[in-house]
């Protein structure tokens, strides 16, 4: 494992001009509303590395690490279904031109906002806040 980017903003310009192979995310069931949230990414690009990141939603800072192989048991909990978001929404295949990580603080709010940008100009945003995570994919 390797730790690339641990802050609440900036860029992983590692990740700058490959190509997403896949990208899977392991939600979190909240048994109380019934909803299903984002939770721990897993992206796998062209080089063959696995890359695991999420937004502590505490602190609302990244955390992107590099590991060399995916573990099959970080994928198989009933409580934490796991969503092909590559497959989902046609990103597999697609060159990532930016990753960036930033923070809105204010007296109302705190948030910490992931975009990832891929060619063909999909943006992929994940917004973990007190309000709870969302991701969207425009």
């Amino acid at each position: 494992m390797k730790t690339l980017f641990q802050d609440c903003k900036g860029t992983i310009p590692e990740i700058a001009g490959c190509s997403c192979e896949n990208l899977l995310c392991v939600q979190v069931k909240d048994d109380e509303e019934g909803t299903v949230t984002p939770g721990v990414f897993w992206l796998k690009i062209q080089d063959g590395l696995w890359h695991r990141f999420f937004i502590d939603c505490s602190l609302y800072y990244l955390s992107w690490t590099e590991y060399e192989e995916l573990e099959q048991h970080d994928l198989e909990d009933e409580d934490f279904p796991v969503l092909d978001v590559g497959e989902k929404f046609g990103l597999c295949d697609r060159k990532i031109l930016k990753v960036e990580m930033s923070q809105n603080e204010s007296e109302s709010k705190q948030e910490g906002n992931l975009k990832i940008y891929f060619d063909e100009g999909q943006i992929l945003t994940h917004t973990c806040g007190e309000k709870g995570s969302k991701l969207t994919i425009s």
